[in-house]
């Protein structure tokens, strides 16, 4: 790497030790060359510290942190406080990604003058052969409005490991800490901060599906944390107008209060955990406001949501008196 780096790449570490060498080769054999990378070991009890270290060792480009507390978003934040370049990107330390991924991104990004670059994601089994390599297609450009359409109707990936991120975005709002699906309640206040967006159409990360990964299975307090994700962007789209006066507003309103309505059930159909009917509360209530703030919604959504809050015992023994707690 001659200089400063073009590319800072934080990836978090904790637990990940059968995956890590192929994570951290994919970045090393990266055709961008100009990068650093900065592995956030926090509180592995496997050989992940160890592995870390000895890719410091093996390669200039790599700085390892060690944590004394566990948590994705706090070791993002805490390898955010420590990059160099103009430009941070985020890899998952039990994915991979293409060799080609962050040239690419790096080269739209600034080509465009954009804040955000953007890729697409495949979803591989764990053992699974890789989808084909694919060409890249020809880098479009977009506006923070249709990007947030977008990633609100989930036509476009909320995570941050498929984007390269301008790193002023980080100046005033970061990964938020102690929750789940935390990208999903955050990405989308750094794209209301850019100017424009550059997406280049190639599948650049494989993000693997395993068991034990964070996301592939669910309890009910993740369901009441996506349910928040959901609620809290909601909230966005009305505190930005988003879509106002377009037909993708109505669509975008009815696909998250669907999304809290899913989850919202969901947690209720399982065994729930003692201290868990705070969070019951706390679902109606916000509920309660989306219903009250008289959004554009279906009629079928509509009528799903005024159920909760307005017949709520009626919704309970019709949806859950003689069903079984999973």
């Amino acid at each position: 790497m001659s200089g400063t780096p073009k590319v800072s790449v934080v990836v978090p570490v904790h637990d990940t030790a059968p995956w890590l060498e192929r994570c951290v080769e994919s970045i090393r054999r990266q055709t961008l060359r100009d990068i650093e990378i900065v592995l956030v070991e926090n509180l592995s009890t496997d050989d992940s510290p160890a592995m870390c270290d000895a890719y410091a060792a093996l390669d200039d480009r790599i700085r390892v942190l060690h944590l004394s507390q566990a948590g994705l978003s706090r070791a993002r934040n805490a390898g955010l406080a420590v990059t160099t370049a103009p430009y941070v990107g985020f890899i998952d330390s039990d994915d991979y990604i293409e060799p080609d991924m962050f040239r690419l991104l790096y080269d739209a990004a600034v080509g465009s003058d954009a804040q955000i670059a953007c890729c697409d994601l495949a979803y591989e089994e764990e053992g699974a052969p890789p989808p084909p390599v694919t060409p890249a297609a020809p880098v479009t450009v977009h506006s923070p409005e249709e990007m947030l359409c977008g990633l609100m109707l989930e036509r476009i990936s909320a995570s941050a490991c498929t984007k390269l991120f301008d790193r002023t975005l980080f100046d005033e709002v970061k990964f938020p800490l102690d929750v789940w699906f935390e990208d999903h309640r955050v990405v989308h206040e750094w794209v209301a901060r850019c100017r424009r967006i550059a997406c280049v159409e190639k599948v650049c990360y494989h993000y693997i599906q395993r068991d034990g990964s964070i996301c592939h299975s669910f309890g009910p307090m993740k369901h009441y944390h996506f349910f928040l994700a959901n609620a809290e962007r909601f909230e966005f789209v009305l505190r930005q107008r988003l879509c106002d006066g377009r037909p993708e507003r109505t669509a975008v309103c009815d696909k998250l209060v669907r999304n809290c309505l899913w989850n919202f059930r969901e947690a209720l159909r399982c065994r729930r955990p003692a201290g868990f009917a705070s969070a019951v509360e706390d679902m109606r209530g916000r509920l309660a406001r989306m219903y009250e703030a008289q959004a554009p919604l279906s009629p079928a959504t509509l009528a799903r949501l005024r159920r909760v809050v307005k017949h709520y015992r009626w919704y309970c023994l019709t949806h859950f008196a003689f069903r079984k707690k999973r």
